[in-house]
């Protein structure tokens, strides 16, 4: 049987020592391939340059352009609208809340991250992979 390509994870977190955190769990979980961005406009710019990634871990404040915005513009793109996007915050005021709820991710995860809440979203994003339709084979 064929060896499965790793898992694309796209991590957005302006905080580089969060960045490092998450980036440390996510690849504790085995078999990924993490791609990071310091800020929302960064990771837009390596959407549309081609990055397709199975799943984008999300902070919602960060300079540039915010976690909110990001996922509007994916939300808004016909070739990234399916994108699985989790929210990573410590934000847990009611007002950001409600704003990061109506702007429908798939997930969120608070911060301080937890190992185990972590490799779930992994596991979700690769079982979400493994249930996708093949594109068929060229002639």
């Amino acid at each position: 049987m064929p060896e499965q390509a790793s898992l694309r994870i796209l991590i957005v977190e302006d905080d580089r020592t969060s960045r490092i955190v998450l980036r440390r769990l996510v690849e504790g979980a085995g078999g990924v391939e993490v791609r990071e961005a310091e800020d929302g406009l960064k990771a837009w710019e390596m959407l549309e340059g081609g990055l397709l990634p199975d799943l984008c871990l999300v902070d919602i404040n960060m300079p540039r352009m915010d976690g909110l915005e990001l996922l509007k513009r994916i939300r808004g793109d016909a070739r990234l609208a399916g994108l699985k996007v989790c929210f990573c915050s410590a934000v847990v005021d009611a007002q950001t809340m409600a704003r990061a709820a109506a702007s429908h991710p798939d997930d969120y995860i608070l911060k301080p991250y937890v190992r185990a809440v972590v490799e779930a979203q992994v596991r979700k994003a690769r079982a979400a992979r493994a249930a996708a339709p093949v594109p068929p084979s060229p002639p």
